[in-house]
């Protein structure tokens, strides 16, 4: 099991020599854990740094906060209220220390992110190397309030029932995760439905922007949260053209514009368009336009004329 910001480990930044811990025992699970924190009769000021693994922490608050603050080795990051029944994330990568000035009890959700990834079928979807959180952030998440609900009686119980029970909980949180902050909901409706209006978005501006550099299909499948196969297969159903073709199309419109500029050369507007060479812009140009570039110029010098 690897060791991480729960049980002990995590009671300590709290000033607590220990606190209630669930783990899972599944094979591989990599440290998915909740440890319950209760602290209630003073007042508890910076806690020491809550974790520096490479991980998660969720607090499901089980009361109101007036205050509470997130600071960084470089001050502090966010300051916000908290209801009873949210939840707080944190990146413990950051290395993160808590402020509370009064009584509180929340239960921690320790998720490494290996236990995230490891998920990534490397086709349908790709899961990101982080979720999609700030530190700090706040959430009124129904599931999680009552994953950990759930999970609350069986603190302090032991046996492989309870065991089977907590596994199946811990999972489940991890599945939600994936789906609501991780990018898989989107993955599996591009698969449906196509690119979302802001993947279309995103991936339009990246090649429009890299028109004559290119850019990698990695690159523009990231942006969208989308494995590469799952990226081409979301862009053709929206747009009925792939991503290489929706590119040469935006060259040789570029194209069309540079001819109007009679100072410059074919070859000159062949690489200020994007394409490797004059050739390759003349058999792509034609097969677009129905005319080469330099019949195209000449028709066009003829109508302006």
């Amino acid at each position: 099991m690897v060791e991480g910001a729960y049980g002990a480990r995590l009671a300590r930044a709290f000033g607590l020599n220990d606190a209630p811990t669930l783990v899972s025992e599944g094979p591989g699970e990599f440290g998915l854990a909740a440890t319950e924190i209760r602290i209630d009769n003073y007042r508890l000021g910076l806690t020491g740094r809550v974790g520096d693994d490479d991980a998660y922490l969720i607090a499901l608050h089980l009361k109101n906060l007036r205050h509470h603050e997130v600071w960084l080795r470089n001050g502090l990051t966010h300051s916000a209220s908290i209801s009873g029944g949210n939840s707080c994330f944190y990146d413990l990568a950051q290395g993160p220390a808590l402020y509370f000035d009064e009584p509180f009890h929340a239960i921690y959700f320790h998720v490494p992110r290996a236990s995230l990834s490891g998920l990534d079928d490397g086709d349908s979807w790709k899961i990101p190397k982080r979720l999609d959180i700030r530190q700090g952030q706040v959430a009124d998440d129904a599931i999680i309030r009552n994953i950990g609900l759930s999970l609350a009686p069986y603190f302090g119980c032991v046996g492989r029932a309870y065991g089977l029970v907590v596994d199946s909980l811990l999972l489940a949180l991890r599945g939600h995760l994936l789906l609501t902050y991780g990018g898989v909901r989107r993955g599996l409706v591009a698969r449906r439905c196509g690119l979302a209006p802001w993947q279309q978005r995103a991936a339009k501006e990246l090649m429009s922007e890299n028109l004559v550099e290119g850019v990698s299909l990695a690159k523009i499948s990231d942006a969208c949260r989308l494995s590469p196969s799952a990226f081409v297969r979301a862009f053709k159903k929206s747009l009925g053209i792939t991503p290489h073709q929706w590119l040469l199309t935006r060259r040789v419109e570029r194209a069309v514009e540079l001819l109007d500029d009679q100072e410059l050369s074919l070859a000159d507007v062949a690489l200020a368009a994007g394409f490797a060479d004059q050739s390759h812009f003349t058999r792509i140009f034609a097969r677009r336009m129905g005319a080469s570039p330099g019949a195209y110029r000449r028709a066009r010098g003829a109508q302006l004329a």
